[in-house]
């Protein structure tokens, strides 16, 4: 009985030892890069991932019969062919690439592609291959296979020589079925994990069991497929089947699992491999979703937003960030002041696809520290929970040139010259979003030049003036002429109204000044012009107040930028009026009513399209706009029309317009953006047809 209950007691101790590791919260969602496709960084179902000493990223494109080596922020570096579908992929400590897969023998590479040798061919005698899955090289070089469907691991020497194999088909102790992923700790331990018993197997360096964990219908895997250790000896597994990566404790205790099945962020759809670089960042082979996905635990002292400051001239932006650890009463290094450092970058174009990217979390190398930075900024110490620092931008941005992004990154200082403390490098950017004053003094003078005064706005682009028939600034004002000076002829103009705007550098428009160039002494309530064919049909109406009895009119057409009166006689006598100009030109043209009560008006331009049918168009303004613009829109014929807004890797954002059927003509709608600051697109579909056009949004 005591030996019985010695037992128990033993028991109890083991199992409440194990519930003292603690669940820990899962990594956050850092990035992601890759679409479907043949391009560089588009993947067909990538298999396998590994990261290099330098921090590389090299992902085994399965269907697309190759390699391909990205920064740990995903930016594409070079890639290489394989001899038959690459399925796994690993670095050895020198950063040589082996790969193993469908053609059933290792492939040896140096980092930049180049060959080395290969080994192996299909079969099941020593150094030969059935399929392999996982592939791994511990520290001193030696390289470890496993084989689906030859139920073992295999090592080798990185030259290729055999030197043992274990492992036969089953489930018992050493046993496996469909081995997959393989991996070691720093003792040089060995994880295997397999799909078929739906576990993870340790074993030491020359393949004896120690010890497992999982197995079918148990809760935990559905499929083991990848299998990755970071430097804390915990075990990374790749579910297949259940869309989870799970993190475990050296001998198998659950740490946490993060991911479901979906295509949005920190979701997956069959991921088959998981790796960890020397930063603790978790990088795992999505594979259903043609793409890799970045996790990791961000620094407690990190930049939160670098946003625009609002309602400025433009040129600032501010930082919001968390502080560092050492921020505290009685940190045994206090810190002193947070020092703002901006990179310093070329003022390229953004339209060329010259200017710097945007960077998020990369962290600042400290092999070249400052060089190529420069301070602009500190703000003192005060212990809070969280900081906000106004910084000067290198460049707005614009409607014309994008987003200029500059990169900065914080540096907490101690009192202590050599003893500080960086964040991660953000990046942000900055617009001017003031619109310029009103032009003022506009009038016209005696000899027909419109005049103004200068616009003390030291970012003045250009002035527009805008003209119109009508005493209301509205849609049916044109621009008349632009200009950077203060003088425009309007001597050959016969519009009775003008307006005057002033634009800056960014696009802000001001606010019109109007001036009216003489008095209308006949007013229309209509005017109109319909083509019938090669003709024209003009209709107009007096206003109830004018004296259809002393009023006469002559209708001009504009041919070769003159005027030439195309009515045989005056019309007169009548409220309501119809002329039908049978000579009119099949190209688009202008007309022109001069009225005599006895004194001379004229109405117009009414501008009448050529006869050939509409055209597919599309345009939107404002743009760049913060957060509604009008699209215009014109369809040639009646038909189906799609009228969407996607981003720039071409996800869905908005359907804005879905009609079975619309008339042909033209067409405008509101639209107003919900999501963030950003380059977007709008893509008009009729039938096979279709029009894009890029616009801005700027927040």
């Amino acid at each position: 009985m005591k030996g019985t209950l010695f037992v128990i007691v033993v028991a109890l101790v083991a199992l409440f030892s194990a519930s003292l590791v603690q669940a820990e919260n899962p990594p956050e969602f850092l990035l992601k890069w890759g679409t479907y496709g043949t391009g560089n960084g588009q993947f067909s179902y990538p298999l396998g991932v590994c990261v290099d000493s330098q921090g590389n990223v090299y992902v085994a494109d399965y269907q697309n019969n190759r390699v391909q080596k990205f920064t740990s922020n995903g930016v594409f570096i070079l890639k290489w062919g394989i001899t038959g579908a690459p399925s796994c992929i690993a670095v050895d400590a020198l950063d040589n690439v082996y790969v193993a897969g469908l053609s059933n023998c290792v492939q040896k590479f140096t980092s930049d592609g180049s060959f080395i040798t290969k080994w192996g061919i299909s079969g099941s005698g020593d150094g030969q291959f059935n399929t392999p899955m996982g592939i791994a090289v511990d520290a001193l070089g030696n390289v470890y296979v496993t084989e689906f469907l030859n139920y073992r691991v295999q090592k080798f020497t990185s030259t290729g020589q055999f030197i043992l194999k274990w492992g036969s088909q089953g489930s018992g102790d050493g046993q496996f079925d469909l081995p997959y992923g393989i991996a070691f700790d720093s003792q040089g331990d060995v994880f295997v994990s397999e799909m078929g018993n739906c576990r993870v197997q340790k074993f030491s360096a020359d393949g004896q069991f120690l010890t497992r964990w999982g197995r079918c219908n148990d809760g935990v895997f559905a499929n083991a497929n990848g299998v990755a250790v970071d430097s804390q000896d915990n075990v990374y597994v790749a579910d297949h089947g259940n869309a989870y990566i799970w993190k475990f404790t050296n001998d198998g205790q659950f740490l946490t699992k993060w991911g479901s099945l979906g295509s949005g962020d920190g979701f997956f759809y069959s991921p088959s491999d998981v790796a960890i670089d020397s930063q603790g960042n978790v990088y795992v082979a999505d594979s259903g979703n043609n793409r890799i996905q970045k996790f990791g635990y961000p620094p407690a002292f990190r930049i939160l937003a670098i946003k625009d400051v609002g309602n400025d001239q433009g040129r600032i932006a501010r930082i919001n960030f968390l502080p560092s650890d050492r921020d505290t009463i009685g940190s045994l290094a206090p810190i002193l002041q947070y020092e703002a450092y901006r990179r310093i970058d070329p003022l390229l174009l953004v339209s060329q696809n010259s200017a710097p990217a945007e960077v998020k979390g990369q962290p600042v190398n400290p092999s070249v520290m400052l060089k190529g930075w420069e301070f602009v900024r500190a703000i003192p110490a005060h212990c809070e929970d969280e900081y906000n620092m106004v910084v000067p931008t290198l460049a707005d941005s614009t409607a014309d040139d994008g987003i200029h992004w500059t990169a900065y990154f914080v540096r907490a200082a101690t009192a202590s010259p050599g003893v500080f403390f960086d964040s991660p490098i953000d990046s942000g950017y900055s617009v001017d979003n003031l619109a310029p004053a009103s032009p003022s003094n506009f009038n016209i003078r005696p000899d027909g030049y419109l005049t103004w005064g200068p616009s003390l706005e030291k970012d003045l682009k250009y002035y527009t003036v805008y003209a119109s028939n009508h005493p209301d600034f509205d849609e049916t004002a044109i621009v008349f002429g632009q200009t950077a000076s203060t003088i425009l002829d309007a001597r050959h103009g016969t519009y009775f109204y003008y307006y005057l705007t002033a634009k800056d550098f960014s696009g802000n428009e001001s606010d019109p000044s109007a001036t009216e160039l003489r008095p209308i002494a006949v007013m229309l309530s209509a005017f109109t012009a319909e083509r019938m064919k090669s003709a024209v049909v003009l209709r107009w109406q007096l206003r109830l107040d004018s004296d259809k009895d002393v009023v006469a009119f002559d209708v001009f057409r504009k041919e070769n930028g003159a005027l030439m009166k195309v009515t045989p006689a005056l019309l007169k006598g009548q409220e309501s009026y119809e002329f039908t100009d049978r000579d009119a030109p099949l190209a688009a043209t202008e007309y022109w009513l001069r009225s005599l009560s006895p004194e001379e008006s004229w109405h117009g331009p009414l501008s009448v399209p050529e006869a050939s049918p509409l055209s597919l168009s599309l345009a939107c303004y404002p743009n760049p706009f913060n957060p509604a613009t009008t699209i215009a829109y014109s369809v040639p014929r009646a038909g189906r029309v799609r009228l969407s807004v996607y981003d720039t890797r071409g996800r869905l954002i908005a359907a804005v317009i879905e009609r079975e059927y619309m008339e042909a003509g033209s067409y405008r709608v509101d639209y107003r953006h919900q999501g963030p600051s950003g380059v977007y697109f709008l893509k008009l579909a009729f039938g096979q047809e279709v029009k894009t056009q890029k616009f801005v949004v700027m927040k």
